[in-house]
């Protein structure tokens, strides 16, 4: 059984043996020539709110036994909550 290539590559011919000089390529990506500045809504270095952070919810369960009152949700957090631990009020997995 012999193994043929799926992909026939062909190396490109070149008048010297140097590396490919940049832009030569059919694939190159072109760079914009006026590139724009995009302003942000909000200050990247701002904290989350406490509500979107994954965490509030199992420091809630490991600091005040608090579950969700969603019985699925509760079972949900019990299950993964035992993969956390409590160190110093740090939270570890």
């Amino acid at each position: 059984m012999t193994h043929k290539p799926s992909v026939h590559y062909e190396e490109p011919e070149q008048a010297n043996d140097g590396p490919p000089a940049l832009g030569s390529g059919a694939n190159q990506p072109s760079a914009p020539s006026d590139p724009e500045v995009m302003e942000l809504d909000k200050d990247p270095a701002t904290e989350p709110e406490p509500l979107a952070n994954y965490r509030t919810p199992y420091l809630n369960n490991l600091l005040h036994e608090a579950l969700p009152m969603d019985k699925t949700e509760a079972r949900r957090l019990m299950r993964r909550a035992k993969y956390f631990v409590l160190v110093e009020g740090k939270l570890y997995k």
